[in-house]
């Protein structure tokens, strides 16, 4: 099974259903961001919001 953090720093784009609950609640994402290992920079949005051009 691959590491999150890689499949998380590799994504050219990430899609959450909710980035507030992501950031609020999500491990895999909370300790790699406080430990500057992945960026929110890649955040492409909320599914709901990018649904219509996938």
């Amino acid at each position: 099974m691959r590491d999150p953090v890689e499949a998380v720093r590799d994504a050219d784009k990430i899609f959450f259903d909710s980035v507030e609950a992501v950031l609020a609640e999500a491990g895999d994402f909370i300790i790699p961001l406080s430990r500057k290992r992945i960026s929110k920079d890649k955040f492409s949005g909320e599914i709901r919001e990018n649904s219509r051009h996938i």
